[in-house]
């Protein structure tokens, strides 16, 4: 089963500038610390290279107690990561993936509005 965290995602932000590899950080109601990841990967071909920001517009403020075993340094690998783009590599709206050595598989699904891609 997949942690789907995005009702306490507040914002964040991913960084694939350099090649094979996705950082960034997440910040989540319900937990003290900031997320950091660092993660082996790339983005899809519509953001690869790039930095996204993300913002989630409705917060759940019910839900913090499920972040209670959400690990806030996040290592392992980039699943899918896309902002919807043309030619949709993956999907048709903003999606992040990752599989995690200490929380498994992390999924967070956006509105297109929700995600800005910072081209550098």
């Amino acid at each position: 089963m997949a942690w789907r965290p995005k009702k306490n995602l507040l914002q964040g932000e991913l960084d694939n500038t350099v090649p094979g590899q996705v950082t960034g950080w997440l910040e989540f109601r319900g937990m003290s610390d900031i997320v950091r990841l660092n993660l082996a990967g790339n983005f899809h071909e519509d953001i690869r290279g790039k930095k996204i920001r993300l913002r989630n517009r409705a917060p759940q403020a019910d839900c913090p107690s499920s972040m209670d075993r959400f690990v806030a340094q996040q290592t392992g690998t980039v699943g899918d990561i896309t902002a919807g783009l043309p030619p949709h590599p993956y999907t048709m709206y903003p999606y992040v993936e990752w599989y995690s050595h200490e929380n498994g598989r992390v999924v967070l699904e956006f509105d297109a509005d929700e995600v800005e891609v910072v081209d550098q």
